[in-house]
């Protein structure tokens, strides 16, 4: 079943080109970012020549989504595991969790998020389990010991639900979700789940929508790169485009112990524009008040900018640049945050 609305959550993979491309202007507001010096920023690992659709970086393991398979590569540049998604089929992962021997994972256009064990390097095809839900699935997290899904509702607004990890006990977060700052709909954004609390990033817009798993409640939170971007779009026959000059404010989101990291392409008072060209800012929040903490820049690579990152408990960040992943460690940039200025 297609839906129009569907087409509003553009894939990752495009996003990083879609910037190069679209970001006609400068987005810049009247603000104030505390950067911490990068020259403590190490390069760990380069790893290239890889269809890179998604990823997430372990404290062992980067894994690559890669169309439909899920590739782990070690800190050497082996690659450890090289896994379809299911035998037979070529439908295009979306979006995957690994939790210890688990892969989690959603194909694109359906109702079913699969889970299968991972064994000697090997996806097990006989414990495959499919968890099937009434509702079309557009993106899904998972916490601890929650999946947390963004669904379709009526062709027109969208649902927060949530199940434990085997598929029961749907309980239902919100009904009003898509439609916050004046009416404007979230057009694309990345839902992430930690410590008790799952999040939808947007990227055209200012607010951050957290969801308490626990209470089911929903609340609201503005990024310091606020720009009030007023997200207008056209409708030609059963197709949704954006109108020209809306602009991606952010693309990533990770969240590690208590920080809440989040890309963005606006441009703060303090920063010059030689410096926004040549770097993506990565603005650091508190996971828990989302007040703002600091920030700190990851350089360019071959001229491109960041279209995607994930951060590891150890603190190290995989910053995805087209078919290139650059691993850099941030442990000791992090030890040095009390010197942002």
């Amino acid at each position: 079943m297609k839906f129009k609305f569907l087409l509003f959550f553009v894939p990752i993979i495009g996003l990083g080109l879609m910037y190069k491309q679209s970001q006609k202007k400068t987005l810049e507001h009247d603000f104030q970012r505390k950067y911490i010096k990068s020259n403590s920023l190490k390069i760990a690992q380069t790893i290239s020549n890889l269809l890179v659709d998604g990823l997430f970086l372990d404290d062992s393991l980067l894994w690559v989504n890669s169309r439909s398979k899920i590739i782990a590569i070690d800190k050497g540049g082996k690659i450890f595991k090289n896994i379809p998604a299911k035998k037979g089929e070529n439908n295009p992962i979306v979006n995957f969790y690994i939790n210890q021997d688990s892969l989690y994972f959603y194909q694109g256009n359906s109702s079913t998020v699969s889970i299968s064990s991972i064994k000697n390097n090997a996806l097990q095809y006989n414990s495959v389990k499919d968890i099937r839900f009434n509702f079309p699935i557009i993106d899904f997290a998972k916490s601890s010991n929650l999946l947390v899904f963004l669904a379709l509702q009526n062709n027109a607004s969208f649902l927060v639900k949530s199940a434990d990890l085997s598929g029961k006990n749907i309980q239902e977060f919100s009904t009003s979700f898509g439609n916050i700052e004046g009416g404007d709909m979230i057009y694309s954004g990345k839902l992430i789940s930690s410590f008790g609390k799952t999040l939808f990033i947007p990227f055209y817009t200012d607010s951050v929508v957290i969801f308490n798993n626990n209470e089911l409640k929903t609340s609201y939170a503005s990024f310091i790169d606020r720009v009030n971007q007023k997200v207008e779009y056209n409708l030609n026959g059963d197709r949704y485009t954006l109108k020209k000059g809306v602009q991606i404010l952010r693309i990533g989101a990770s969240i590690v112990k208590d920080y809440l990291f989040v890309s963005s392409f606006v441009k703060s008072k303090n920063e010059s524009m030689e410096a926004f060209r040549k770097n993506t800012t990565i603005d650091v929040y508190d996971s828990n008040t989302f007040s703002y903490l600091f920030s700190f820049q990851i350089p360019n690579y071959h001229n491109l900018r960041i279209g995607d990152f994930s951060i590891s408990s150890n603190m190290q960040l995989a910053a995805k640049y087209n078919d290139t992943v650059v691993i850099y460690d941030i442990k000791d940039l992090l030890n040095n945050n009390q010197d942002a200025q």
